[in-house]
């Protein structure tokens, strides 16, 4: 068995969850970091409310798009005169050698 935080154990207490208990474990409500039973009573208030529907539909959105900024910035060469000017400092700092033929 899980162990619940304090926060999940206020919302278990209460009869129903609220606008309040769903902004304040959203990200671990996406992450799947809550316990069965606080997303049950999660799910219940989602079921019901369009503001964290949009709530929940926004969070997801940026963290999408996050994770596409990452991957673009991965996948993106860097370009050969900033990787020149960039073994230049480093070859004067450092007093390396460093080839700045790219």
């Amino acid at each position: 068995m899980c162990k619940l935080t304090d926060l999940e154990l206020l919302i278990l207490e209460k009869p129903h969850a609220s606008c309040e208990d769903f902004d304040s474990l959203l990200g671990d409500y996406v992450e799947n970091e809550v316990s069965e039973m606080v997303r049950e009573k999660l799910d219940d208030h989602l079921s019901e409310c369009i503001v964290c529907q949009n709530g929940l539909a926004l969070y997801s959105q940026v963290i999408d798009l996050a994770g596409d900024l990452g991957r673009e910035q991965r996948e993106a060469p860097m370009p050969s005169d900033v990787k020149r000017r960039l073994h230049e400092k480093l070859n004067a700092s450092l007093g390396l050698k460093l080839s700045t033929s790219f």
